[in-house]
């Protein structure tokens, strides 16, 4: 390689040191400060729970009755009515309302191999009272700050379907069962 060459490489791989190395390059800089602030939560919950007592053939003229001891046939249903207040309280808070859409059952009837849950359905209404008699309003499954000091009340229905051999075939008559806890369960919803 001749010497000029060389000298240019030397040169060129010189000046790279010096501009990256050494802080020939300046460059100005400088801050903005954004302010802080203090934040508060809300939150989100149902409380006071009153629930009634569970109601066989709810609504079903000439058999609806307080249910006590009575022996459960296919196509009975019973029914429960609670109510809750609701505490909801924060900017865009929406949650959605659940309930299970089957029970377990623990017992002999348990241990029939074709009964092991019941069928669930709920029904709410948002109203100013715990009975649910003051300006009631049916819910579709959310509810909001709007309805904060409200009452929500659910309405709990456990089927023993009729002419359903999975739940009800004949192996299933003269079995006890004890049913679980339903929860009402309120999921605040990401409506960012």
């Amino acid at each position: 390689m001749k010497k000029s060459t060389k000298g240019a490489l030397a040169a060129g791989a010189a000046a790279v040191l010096l501009m990256g190395g050494a802080g020939t390059l300046a460059y100005w800089t400088d801050t903005g400060t954004v302010g802080g602030t203090s934040i508060s939560t809300g939150n989100l919950s149902l409380e006071n729970d009153n629930c009634g007592g569970w109601i066989l053939d709810k609504g079903v003229s000439g058999k609806e009755a307080a249910y006590g001891s009575q022996l459960l046939v296919p196509g009975d249903s019973l029914t429960r009515v609670c109510s809750f207040q609701i505490s909801a309280s924060g900017a865009h808070l929406e949650a959605t309302l659940t309930t299970p859409t089957s029970l377990a059952l623990s017992g002999t009837l348990e241990s029939v191999s074709t009964t092991e849950s019941v069928p669930v359905s709920a029904t709410y209404v948002v109203a100013d009272d715990a009975a649910g008699a003051t300006n009631p309003v049916a819910v579709p499954g959310t509810v909001n700050t709007g309805q904060n000091g409200k009452y929500l009340v659910a309405t709990i229905k456990i089927d023993f379907p009729y002419g359903t051999t999975s739940v009800n075939g004949n192996d299933t008559q003269l079995k006890s069962a004890t049913l679980d806890n339903i929860t009402v369960t309120l999921t605040q919803n990401n409506n960012h």
